[in-house]
């Protein structure tokens, strides 16, 4: 991602975001075989997950990571999913490869990637891309909540805000 005057503009619409949200908004890229935060605005609620800017989390099991590989050509994003380690995080971690290609093909038709508990028992995030110039993904915008906040149908009311962000910030 770019720098400077970028970087506090990028910075300003997460800040709103999560405002409106009321919880806490991530920018992040993908980095090998996982997602790097990049930028964070926390919510202001006293109970939240605490992943800071630097942070590195797994593709299989989170938002912007299945949002990423859905995002990949075809013979990339097989070659890469056959190569992760399907590690259990939580009881809702999908560690079978089948069942995950077949919910990143539902995330490359709906371009939205969820996490219902998969990463971190206990919290749920969406992801959208964030798109370069050449009309690919760059970077995913993504918000995560507890779910004693927001459950996975107040989260999804919360994605066409999240499109309008990332398209400001492409």
């Amino acid at each position: 991602m770019a720098s400077g005057g970028v970087d506090v503009y990028r910075h300003r619409i997460l800040t709103e975001v999560a405002g409106e949200i009321g919880e806490t908004c991530n920018l992040t890229v993908p980095e090998g075989s996982q997602i790097l935060y990049v930028d964070r605005v926390e919510a202001e609620w006293p109970f939240g997950v605490q992943l800071p800017v630097g942070s590195r989390v797994p593709l299989h099991c989170t938002a912007s990571g299945e949002l990423y590989l859905g995002s990949l050509p075809e013979s990339r994003r097989r070659k890469l999913l056959n190569s992760l380690p399907l590690d259990v995080y939580t009881l809702q971690t999908i560690t079978n490869r089948e069942t995950l290609s077949a919910e990143i093909e539902a995330i490359r038709r709906d371009k939205v990637g969820l996490d219902n508990e998969e990463f971190v028992a206990g919290m749920v995030a969406a992801a959208v891309s964030i798109m370069d110039g050449r009309g690919c993904t760059a970077a995913m915008l993504a918000v995560h909540a507890p779910v004693i906040r927001m459950d996975m149908a107040k989260l999804r009311a919360q994605i066409p805000l999240l499109r309008r962000a990332a398209k400001r910030i492409s």
